[in-house]
């Protein structure tokens, strides 16, 4: 999986799937995500999904699947 965003159209991997329903995304900030950003969960060229950024720390994003 990987989540994309017009804006700045690259890719990122899903570092960490938690049983709570949240996605760790490292590297985020230097991809210049922000807290409360929607993304698309891309799969086989197709949009699948989407996540909420809700908590930036400095190595990692927190996402709400």
């Amino acid at each position: 999986m990987f989540f994309c965003t017009g804006a700045f159209a690259q890719g990122t991997k899903v570092d960490l799937i938690l049983e709570n329903g949240t996605v760790l995304i490292y590297g985020a900030r230097a991809a210049g995500y922000e807290e409360g950003q929607h993304l698309n969960i891309i799969s086989g060229g197709a949009v699948v999904g989407t996540v909420e950024v809700i908590n930036m720390m400095p190595a990692y994003a927190q996402a709400q699947i």
